[in-house]
């Protein structure tokens, strides 16, 4: 009988102790599904290099192509269906959205959470008849300027054989033309001579040759095609 007990009383505690931790996690999951989202948090890991996005511009995103995240419960936002909505802007290449719940006290509070990085761009697109211009970045993915002016890129002028506005529609050959040119562009950083000596490129025409022109004004050198180069 003692032996039996003594096998007993423990089991029984465990169970005791598990049945416990169950009622307690399954009323703070409860408690949670009542949390409404009524704080946004906002990081963008690269703002000290780069400030092509701001809080306020994360908050119209959302707005625009996801919806009203504000006063929502925190179980109903769907979390995927923000990264992709904020994934779409051509200015940012990664997201990742989640939420936090704080139980204590009458009044809980529940926050959603961004986390994004930024396109860093490697060559600006700037030609006569542009009201802004747009960068491109290593990748060839072109997204618009918000800066007036971004002294260490190499800037393309001329005749583009694309609308940088319709860029994700673009034929297949435009967009390779635009790696190309990015192509030439870390070619040219690369080299101490070329980076120092030109900072910028004219294409003349859709057939034409991306044409550098010297700071200084005293050479040039011609490409024959912007391809290939080295990446």
């Amino acid at each position: 009988m003692k032996k039996f007990l003594k096998i007993t009383v423990p089991i029984l505690s465990t169970l005791i102790l598990v049945l416990l931790m169950s009622l307690l996690s399954q009323k703070a999951q409860m408690k949670r599904a009542t949390v409404v989202c009524d704080e946004l948090d906002v990081v963008i890991r690269d703002s000290s290099r780069l400030d092509f996005i701001k809080e306020a511009d994360v908050v119209r995103y959302l707005h625009e192509d996801y919806g009203k995240f504000e006063g929502k419960r925190l179980d109903s936002l769907d979390l995927k269906a923000i990264e992709d909505a904020l994934s779409q802007r051509s200015a940012v290449v990664g997201v990742e959205a989640y939420t936090t719940a704080y139980l204590e006290g009458e009044n809980p509070r529940g926050i959603l959470h961004i986390e994004l990085s930024q396109r860093e761009p490697v060559v600006l697109f700037m030609s006569k008849g542009m009201k802004n211009g747009y960068f491109a970045d290593s990748d060839g993915i072109v997204f618009p300027q918000k800066k007036d002016r971004v002294e260490s890129l190499l800037t393309v002028g001329g005749e583009f054989p694309l609308s940088m506005e319709d860029f994700p529609g673009a034929s297949p050959e435009a967009k390779t033309w635009v790696r190309d040119i990015v192509d030439m562009a870390k070619y040219m950083e690369e080299d101490e001579f070329l980076r120092s000596a030109f900072s910028s490129v004219r294409h003349l025409g859709q057939c034409g040759e991306p044409h550098p022109q010297a700071e200084a004004g005293k050479g040039e050198i011609h490409f024959r095609r912007a391809r290939p180069f080295p990446g």
